[in-house]
């Protein structure tokens, strides 16, 4: 199956997966969104305190904002707790749901075929190919969680402290991000020729 054969049916169910699991979905944006709060609280707080506090000579200013900092160290430790939490409501019913499909399609064929229900392959896709899926899934979306968040928090600081130098910073972040949107395709193909022969391996030991 060709990339964008294999991107046209994905998608759909893809989308399919992430509108069953909006409340997930919600959860882990709103545990991301404390977390980017500790990204600016980071940043402000320490400008803060050197620009209202320390260098303009008032100490128990600069101190309050030191405080204040390791509040936000402590909001995101909070905050990643719940990050990993929601996570797993998101990418435990995606494993289980492709179990089921394996356990399905192959229960199908030896019905359909029973002559050649020895379909070695299941087993491929019922472990293996299964957790790749999932850790895979699991690491995309923290990828593009982190970076999506992660990126709102520092852009919202650095308005409020030196807003001329988002011209600076927004070019090549935007160059960075298209570079590894352009990435995304080109890896699942290859993962998905891998998976395929894994699968073809796992039916010719079969055979022997």
């Amino acid at each position: 199956m060709t990339g964008g054969g294999a991107w046209s049916r994905v998608a759909p169910e893809g989308r399919r997966f992430l509108r069953g699991h909006r409340r997930a979905l919600g959860r882990l944006a709103g545990w991301s969104l404390l977390e980017s709060a500790h990204t600016f609280l980071g940043g402000y707080a320490v400008a803060r305190a050197l620009d209202d506090g320390f260098l303009a000579g008032h100490t128990a200013a600069g101190l309050g904002w030191l405080a204040a900092a390791g509040a936000g160290a402590l909001l995101g430790g909070f905050a990643l707790r719940g990050v990993f939490a929601g996570l797993a409501d998101l990418v435990e019913p995606l494993r289980d749901g492709l179990v089921r499909r394996a356990v399905r399609q192959a229960l199908d064929r030896a019905v359909a075929d029973p002559a050649g229900a020895g379909d070695t392959g299941a087993v491929s896709r019922l472990t293996q190919q299964t957790e790749m899926a999932r850790d895979s899934f699991a690491g995309l979306v923290l990828t593009v969680r982190s970076f999506v968040f992660t990126a709102v928090g520092a852009f919202v600081g650095m308005a409020a402290l030196a807003p001329v130098l988002l011209l600076v910073v927004l070019p090549p972040l935007l160059l960075g991000a298209a570079a590894f949107l352009a990435t995304l395709r080109p890896l699942a193909a290859v993962q998905r020729r891998s998976l395929d022969t894994d699968e073809a391996l796992a039916d010719r030991v079969g055979t022997l």
